[in-house]
């Protein structure tokens, strides 16, 4: 039998150890072991060795001392002591004492300095060979730090005695991790979102107690080892919680009955792509940052104390971090003890995850596959799209049938509500596996994911490529805008035009389809009216129901980045917050956003030529040029610049310094009538193939700005005759700038503390690489 299983060492499922590996492990850490034992220690005299004789001889005595020998008769028996000692009568060096009694003949050797031992006591059968066992018990009950590592290194079998463990452990003698089959893994962090904080792998050393009855406590000493693991900052406290019900921001978590048990905590953690923490999790945490102040918090498991002196608990090797069964959830307060069980009991909490990866976070995630959710099959009412679209309410009845699904999803005119539009994404990605990426952005009020396709010639070399911005369905209503988007991205993807392949080699095109998931439901399922949707989902009403009528503008909702306007206190909403995440990592060209309702271009009020600029903006120049070719294709539209700070192509215009506009459809192509839908839609399908002609027809330069040492800067570029209030925003220090006037004109740099730098630029047809190194001021 292993000593593990002897010593009743228990460990949790997720690690069991075999026990020649771990006897192994121990080895390799503590020296060779021996099958005889050796004498190891000898220093000014002293030794451990195999076998002593019964008696000490005179000629043993160091120091000058003499040899004592006393005789005495007593409750524990017949003893006779050989000691050495000084002329002041004080005991120095080796001392003997035999003892004789109904156990029988024991040798108990001790060697002594000033009158007091100064090396481990040994004890010696009645035949003189050294008694281990008798030993290794005395020396645990003395707990003398500096016998045990005097003992170990003679034999480090000891280290087999689980209290002999603890002890080590406890003193500092054993680090943790020698303890466990793998070592800890050191620097383990990585790059996380800032309301998180990172505790990298650890591992370490409790004591904790249980209370039984509420009459008596045992302790007991832990090992808690984690792997690297991200903890929100901040706990959800009740009064958060609280507050989250009034703005029903935690439905469908937290009811109207204002429910917070271990159940509801879990289930937000777990909506969020996170868990509650590990009793071993909570633990680190606390020893890692003392500074959090942590209270009476759910944990995602329950702890149960065991007979055994220590018990090891490693999760780094546990596959499932899922929430724990509600049948043991546990809550810690600050002291680490009391822990008690009751699902029912109202608490704070905060949530964990392993990993950065996932749908659940709200930076820009890469995905390599798409969820299908499962069809809806709810009717909806008043004039939601089920009711009045006769090819939509058959495809959603039908949805089953896998021809008639296939058919639906290639129909371009064929509405693609927040069901039907994840299977048309995986449609596109199977017809076009190595030009498409797809990624998320976030998660909306609802819980629905927001998409984003990204389309190019993966097998380009040019490292800077400018980035087209496309957004579609912010207002969920305008539910053919997403037709619209994916129409023309799969036809520049069917292309054969080398004019059109070149586009994609050059360019990164960013597509998102359908910014508002939830106000595309509640248009196509709950909608009273026609413009019922064109909201988001969050709750503004009270009653935590989802009603159409609902929600926050998303197109109203952006900061306000123009100082002529006042400043609002508004709250950011997730596709808000999207849009802006995304765009901060892209080095847009241009960006465009589709919506339905009345024909027309609306620009953002930064194009307009300010009082003492030298002439229009580029915007203002490409703006012609792109309304020139649609009247040349027969279309009348208005141009017109918005009034509304807090739109979309507003902030992307000021923030990011980039030509951005709105195209408006006109609202002939929502029609419900199909027929009569898709001969609009075919009509208008130029639209955005003339604005791309227009853009990447235009002359432009790019490059990237960096310092001396070829770092990146953040910074401006314009130019000067355009008026320099008209800046574009580096990204990672790359830029694309479009240049519409012909001739020379002067390229400007500008970054924090450094010189501004300026070049002379002739515009010609085509792009032209131009970088610029920057001087420290």
């Amino acid at each position: 039998m292993s000593y593990l299983k002897r010593q009743n060492i228990f460990f949790s499922p997720a690690f069991i150890l075999k026990p020649v590996v771990f006897v192994s492990f121990f080895c390799s850490c503590i020296g060779p072991t021996t099958s005889k034992l050796t004498t190891e220690t000898n220093e000014q005299g002293f030794t451990i060795k195999d076998m002593r004789p019964p008696s000490l001889l005179e000629d043993e005595c160091l120091y000058g001392s003499s040899l004592e020998i006393e005789d005495s008769t007593g409750n524990t028996g017949k003893k006779k002591r050989w000691n050495c000692v000084d002329s002041y009568g004080v005991k120095v060096g080796p001392s003997l004492e035999r003892i004789e009694n109904h156990n029988g003949v024991s040798l108990k050797y001790r060697w002594y300095h000033d009158g007091s031992i100064n090396h481990i006591p040994l004890t010696y059968n009645v035949l003189g060979i050294l008694d281990i066992e008798s030993t290794e018990l005395e020396l645990m009950e003395s707990q003398r730090k500096d016998w045990f590592i005097e003992w170990k290194a003679y034999r480090p079998e000891i280290l087999q005695r689980n209290e002999a463990i603890l002890f080590a452990l406890k003193q500092d003698i054993l680090s943790v991790d020698t303890i466990l089959e793998t070592p800890i893994q050191k620097n383990s962090c990585k790059q996380h979102p800032k309301d998180m904080l990172c505790i990298p792998e650890s591992a370490s050393l409790e004591q904790l107690s249980s209370s039984e009855n509420n009459t008596r406590r045992k302790k007991q000493w832990q090992v808690h080892a984690v792997p690297t693991f991200y903890m929100d900052t901040e706990h959800i406290s009740i009064e958060t919680q609280n507050q989250l019900l009034d703005d029903c921001r935690t439905d469908p978590v937290f009811d109207s009955l204002g429910r917070r048990t271990w159940s509801d905590a879990a289930q937000y953690c777990r909506d969020r792509g996170k868990t509650l923490p590990s009793f071993s999790e909570m633990l680190l945490a606390q020893k890692t940052h003392p500074d959090l102040k942590f209270q009476r918090e759910w944990l995602r498991e329950g702890n149960y104390f065991s007979e055994a002196d220590i018990k090891i608990t490693d999760q780094r090797f546990d596959e499932n971090l899922l929430p724990a069964s509600e049948g043991n959830p546990i809550y810690v307060p600050q002291k680490r003890t009391d822990l008690i069980s009751n699902t029912e009991k109202k608490a704070p909490f905060r949530c964990v995850t392993h990993t950065l990866k996932g749908e659940h976070f709200s930076s820009p995630i890469q995905l390599s596959s798409i969820s299908t959710p499962k069809m809806d099959y709810q009717r909806g009412y008043g004039e939601a799209w089920y009711r009045t679209d006769k090819e939509y309410k058959a495809a959603v009845r039908g949805w089953k049938d896998n021809l008639l699904r296939e058919n639906y999803l290639k129909s371009s005119s064929a509405i693609k509500d927040i069901y039907m539009l994840p299977h048309e994404i995986e449609r596109l990605l199977q017809k076009y596996p190595q030009q498409i990426e797809l990624w998320q952005l976030g998660i909306t009020h609802f819980g629905h994911p927001i998409y984003a396709l990204k389309i190019h010639k993966k097998n380009t070399t040019d490292s800077i490529k400018g980035d087209l911005l496309h957004l579609a369905a912010i207002h969920g209503n305008e539910v053919l805008t997403t037709n619209a988007l994916l129409k023309a991205m799969e036809r520049l993807l069917n292309s054969t035009e080398s004019k059109h392949q070149k586009w994609l080699g050059e360019y990164n095109f960013w597509f998102l389809p359908m910014i508002n998931p939830d106000g595309n439901w509640m248009a196509m399922r709950a909608a009273m009216a026609p413009t019922f949707g064109k909201k988001n989902g969050k709750n503004t009403e009270g009653s935590c129901r989802q009603r159409a009528f609902e929600g926050v503008d998303i197109s109203k909702n952006f900061p306000n980045l123009y100082p002529e306007y006042p400043k609002k206190n508004a709250t950011i909403e997730p596709e808000t917050k999207a849009i802006i995440e995304l765009s901060q990592k892209l080095n847009i060209v241009s960006a465009l956003s589709l919506h339905s309702g009345a024909m027309g271009v609306y620009h953002p009020p930064i194009s307009k030529t300010k009082k003492g600029s030298s002439g229009k903006s580029n915007l203002q120049r490409i703006e012609e040029l792109w309304i020139k070719r649609l009247e040349q294709d027969g279309f009348e539209f208005k141009v017109k610049a918005l009034s509304n700070p807090h739109n979309e192509v507003s902030w992307l215009g000021a923030s990011r310094g980039s030509p951005s506009w709105i195209l408006d459809y006109p609202r002939e192509i929502v029609y419900e009538d199909v027929e009569m839908r898709n001969h609009h839609l075919e009509r208008h399908q130029d639209l955005i193939f003339e604005y791309w002609n227009t853009i990447l027809g235009t002359p432009a330069i790019y490059g990237k700005i960096t310092n001396e040492q070829n770092e990146p800067l953040n910074a401006n570029v314009s130019i000067i005759e355009f008026g320099t209030e008209h800046k574009l925003k580096t990204t990672q220090g790359e830029y694309h700038l479009l240049l519409v006037t012909p001739g020379v004109l002067t390229l400007r740099i500008e970054a924090d503390g450094y010189v501004p730098a300026e070049k002379k630029i002739r515009v010609k047809q085509g792009v032209k690489n131009i970088n610029m190194k920057l001087m420290p001021e």
